[in-house]
């Protein structure tokens, strides 16, 4: 508690978020964060979902920092932090798709990248698509977010990203934005942490500071 009053001088915070997580939010209140309170030392785990969620039941993180769709029993906690919107995108090849809307039914002809099924990311999607009454089947199957946007840009597939992710690559006109006929639900980048375990100054000062940042 004098830690807090006096700037948290020394201690850690142990965060484990996945790459769409870090990406879209938790980065730049990262960077924030260590600005405010430069002796904390900050250490980040990055994986999917299941790991993050694996790591913090076993004590390897304070809080974990990760999108829905998610699974977590009590006594776990989950807060909502930000909605993330998601759109599809292609490489220049596909500008001509710019025009009009494409049904989901269209999409399934021209080559689709995504997430392999071990990622929430996929499973998302897949419901997606189930919701529709259409299969999810993957050209492309990739282990990281990271090598999406390669892939889209290099004009091998069409590919859903966060509208964050793929903000400068299309100011950049390095790839499209291409309208689809179905409403994509958002998802929401998550806060999870158990409140019955006892945390230090510094990953509690975190905590406030993400949830008093949180919108929608």
């Amino acid at each position: 508690e004098l830690g807090l009053s006096l700037g948290l001088h020394g201690g850690a915070v142990s965060v484990g978020a996945t790459e769409t997580a870090l990406h879209c939010l938790l980065l730049d209140r990262l960077a924030l964060f260590q600005k405010e309170h430069p002796d904390v030392k900050i250490r980040i785990s990055n994986g999917t979902t299941a790991h993050m969620l694996s790591d913090l039941k076993e004590g390897r993180t304070d809080v974990a920092v990760v999108p829905t769709p998610l699974q977590i029993e009590k006594p776990y906690s989950t807060v909502r932090l930000r909605p993330v919107r998601s759109i599809l995108v292609g490489g220049p090849r596909f500008s001509a798709l710019m025009d009009k809307p494409i049904s989901l039914q269209e999409l399934i002809q021209y080559p689709l990248a995504g997430l392999t099924e071990a990622t929430m990311s996929h499973q998302f999607y897949e419901n997606f698509f189930a919701a529709h009454g259409l299969p999810l089947n993957y050209d492309i199957e990739l282990a990281s977010a990271d090598l999406l946007l390669p892939v889209v840009s290099h004009n091998l597939g069409l590919a859903f990203m966060p509208e964050d992710l793929a903000a400068q690559a299309l100011s950049e006109k390095r790839i499209v934005s291409i309208p689809l006929t179905e409403e994509i639900p958002n998802r929401y980048i998550c806060l999870v942490r158990d409140p019955s375990r006892p945390l230090g100054a510094a990953a509690r000062c975190l905590i406030d500071m993400l949830l008093a940042d949180r919108i929608g």
